[in-house]
C-alpha cells in the first residue's frame, strides 16, 4: 500500500511542479526507484502519520557526513502545518539515530514558497544557489 501512496503523491501535478524532473513517473520507474532506495543503507525513508493516517513522505540521504533532505505531503492536507511539524520531528529522530550527520541540506525551487518558508521557520540558513531557480537551505548540528 505503501508503494501505490507514494506513487500518488509523486505523480501529483501539484507535487511534481516542483521536483527537478517536474514530469510524472511510470509505475514500473517508480517500483525501481523505491526499490533502490529502500535497500541503500544510505537511505531513509519514512512515512508520515497523523491520527493513524498516512499523510506524507520524509527521506534522507546520506552522502559522507551531509544528509539531503525530501518531503511530500499528501495534496489533501496541504496547508496546514504538517510539514513543519513532521520535518521537525523527523529531523530530530534522525539526527538522533545518525551521529555522523553533520549538516542537513534542503534543496528548493524558487517558486515553492511553502518549502521555502518550512525550511526557514526550522532554522535553515540560505546557502548558495546550485543552479538557476534552486536554493539551498542548510540546517548545521
Amino acid at each position: 500500500r505503501d508503494a501505490e501512496r507514494l506513487f500518488e503523491w509523486r505523480n501529483n501535478p501539484q507535487t511534481y511542479k516542483h521536483f527537478f524532473k517536474p514530469e510524472p513517473v511510470s509505475w514500473k520507474n517508480h517500483l525501481e526507484w523505491l526499490k533502490k532506495t529502500i535497500k541503500n543503507p544510505c537511505s531513509f525513508l519514512y512515512i508520515i502519520y497523523e491520527e493513524n493516517v498516512a499523510i506524507g513522505q520524509l527521506r534522507f540521504d546520506i552522502k559522507e557526513d551531509v544528509a539531503e533532505v525530501s518531503v511530500t505531503i499528501s495534496p489533501s492536507v496541504r496547508k496546514r502545518g504538517y510539514g513543519t511539524r513532521s520535518v521537525y520531528w523527523g529531523i530530530c529522530y534522525f539526527l538522533e539515530k545518525n551521529f555522523t550527520v553533520s549538516s542537513i541540506v534542503a534543496f528548493v525551487k524558487e517558486g515553492n514558497t511553502s518549502s521555502k518558508k518550512l525550511f526557514h521557520q526550522l532554522g535553515f540558513r540560505l546557502g548558495v544557489k546550485t543552479q538557476e531557480g534552486v536554493q539551498k537551505f542548510i540546517f548545521d548540528r
